[in-house]
């Protein structure tokens, strides 16, 4: 574990935090917007849906705040070493086209059902759009680095 950064666990067990994380968030949307907003208020589905946002935040405090991840993609890039620099470069860049991509996807996807008359989302995708944003870089280094 490095002391500045408090980065440490296996690569293998900080991807399953990820995909935890990226899957309870996903199936969390996809049930969002498949149930119509009258079954969504309803008991069952209101725990289901409260359980998916308990495991994404559960899994979120595993795979980024206790390994420290977090803070390596949102420290000033002056207090990290050089290879801190570059791995934290690299995971931005891909990390920042792969969301540009993503949001133009579905910004396009949008505009055409809307000429169409179909509204495809509301505030729900937006707010996790950001909190992937966030966590994109972060969920890279967590994915590709054997050691940070």
């Amino acid at each position: 574990m490095d002391r500045r950064t408090g980065i440490r666990g296996s690569r293998t067990t900080r991807r399953r935090w990820v995909l935890v994380n990226y899957l309870s968030i996903s199936l969390f949307l996809v049930l969002w917007y498949a149930l119509p907003d009258s079954q969504r208020s309803r008991p069952i589905w209101l725990a289901v849906l409260l359980a998916l946002l308990g495991t994404a935040g559960l899994s979120f405090t595993t795979a980024h705040l206790r390994t420290g991840l977090w803070r390596l993609v949102h420290i000033k890039s002056e207090t990290l070493d050089e290879r801190e620099n570059h791995v934290t470069l690299d995971a931005l860049r891909f990390s920042y086209a792969t969301f540009a991509v993503a949001c133009l996807t579905i910004i396009l996807a949008q505009s055409i059902a809307g000429q169409h008359g179909i509204v495809l989302f509301d505030v729900v995708l937006p707010a996790i759009l950001i909190y992937v944003a966030h966590t994109l870089p972060s969920s890279v280094i967590a994915w590709k680095e054997r050691e940070v």
